[in-house]
This record gives structure tokens, C-alpha cells and sequence, in this order.
């Protein structure tokens, strides 16, 4: 549960404030994704991940 909380945290910092503000939060250590971390590679990741929530 926890973990699906910080990606709806995650996704709603890219979607509202945009990849700058979320790369700043991703450098911080509070965005927690791995892996490629470019703006279309995330973006497409993180669309993907919202289908499967209830409102997706």
C-alpha cells in the first residue's frame, strides 16, 4: 500500500509541477523510482503504472 502511495505521489509531482521539479525530488531521495530516469522513459512508466488504479 505504501508503495502505491508513493507512486501516485511521484505521478502527481510530474503531471502538476513537471520533470524539473521531479528531478529535483528524484535527486533529493524522495521520487524512489530506479532505472532510466529521462522524462519520456518515466513519463511512459508512470502512465502505464496509473492504468491499473481505479480511476486510470
Amino acid at each position: 500500500m505504501e508503495q502505491q502511495a508513493q507512486i501516485i505521489a511521484d505521478y502527481f509531482i510530474l503531471h502538476n509541477y513537471g520533470y524539473p521539479v521531479w528531478l529535483t525530488l528524484k535527486r533529493r531521495g524522495d521520487v524512489t523510482l530506479d532505472g532510466d530516469f529521462s522524462e519520456s522513459v518515466i513519463r511512459r512508466q508512470y502512465q502505464e503504472a496509473m492504468r491499473y488504479f481505479p480511476w486510470g
